[in-house]
């Protein structure tokens, strides 16, 4: 059974992402010979079953050996039936040629919540992203809040966001954000205006604290044929 978590005022697509991140070796990027052509044919491998909508990849800006890669499908189970099955033994064996140690594997149903969203690897060259954890009612409507403020600020390209379905360290309901951004020097210099200052209480609403906070540069982003879909 697909897991929603409730909630009064937000509603969730059917589609859910999963999302895999992975640590490359010492000495591998994705741009190199070896990287790149091992990234290719997983690219090519997650994208064959017909229930795949979408995949999308980048690598962290802070943290350039951090690849992420986002996987969409119509239904949750569908995301845990391929990682119970042989095709992701073997997709699993060919990236292991270049990360280390084990994919951290969550999964979100997440929501576009401004117009022509280019955050989720659809056009911002770089995607902010943080994860709210113990959240409650008050944050659902905090991020609504924020969702129609921050597309107004100067280099913003895009708000998105979600519940993960999974709990994170012990912690319940976290919700993970995804903003896009045309340069990071533009979302780092609005944290220094009175404009932050004077709202930013808003997002201190309906949580318990956050983690995971960088920037993800989504520079690539596949559809599977129309006939697949």
């Amino acid at each position: 059974m697909d897991m929603h978590i409730a909630s009064p005022t937000v509603a969730f697509p059917s589609a859910c992402t999963q999302m895999i991140v992975l640590r490359l070796r010492p000495g591998i990027s994705v741009k190199d010979f070896q990287g790149a052509s091992v990234l290719k044919e997983v690219i090519e491998d997650l994208e064959k079953p017909p229930d795949v909508r979408r995949v999308y990849w980048g690598t962290g800006l802070e943290t350039p050996n951090m690849l992420h890669l986002h996987v969409v499908r119509e239904r949750l189970h569908q995301h845990y039936d391929f990682l119970a099955s042989s095709s992701y033994v073997g997709l699993k064996t060919k990236f292991g040629s270049i990360t280390e140690g084990e994919p951290t594997i969550r999964h979100a149903f997440l929501v576009e919540y401004t117009p022509e969203c280019e955050s989720l690897g659809r056009g911002a060259p770089f995607t902010g992203t943080a994860i709210y954890v113990d959240t409650d009612g008050a944050w659902d409507h905090a991020w609504q809040l924020w969702a129609t403020i921050v597309p107004r600020v100067k280099g913003c390209m895009g708000v998105a966001g979600g519940y993960i379905v999974e709990p994170i360290d012990g912690h319940e309901r976290c919700f993970i954000a995804w903003v896009g951004w045309n340069t990071t020097e533009e979302h780092e210099a609005y944290h220094h205006t009175k404009h932050w200052r004077d709202r930013r209480a808003i997002l201190e609403q309906g949580h318990k604290g956050y983690r995971e906070y960088c920037h993800v540069m989504f520079n690539n982003s596949h559809s599977p044929p129309k006939s697949l879909l």
